[in-house]
């Protein structure tokens, strides 16, 4: 089965393809994983409805945030990049 899964990188919503429409789209693209028109302050459910509408053949799943330490958050909250 085709399956699409979204999440967020670098501020916009991005689309890895695995199952069999995996191999069209790396040779097409020369990866399988491919950036989407919205950002990330878009609603989850918004993307996964778009793009599951223009691709019925595929399931698309939302992958879950991993879950940081609190630590963490607040070292990447206080840093400057």
């Amino acid at each position: 089965m085709n399956r699409i899964t979204l999440f967020t990188s670098d501020g916009i919503w991005k689309a890895r393809f695995s199952g069999p429409h995996r191999l069209t789209v790396r040779n097409l693209f020369g990866t399988d994983t491919l950036e989407t028109p919205f950002l990330s302050n878009v609603s989850a459910e918004r993307v996964r409805q778009e793009i599951a509408s223009r691709n019925p053949d595929a399931k698309v799943v939302v992958e879950q945030e991993k879950q940081s330490s609190p630590a963490m958050r607040t070292y990447l909250r206080c840093s400057k990049f």
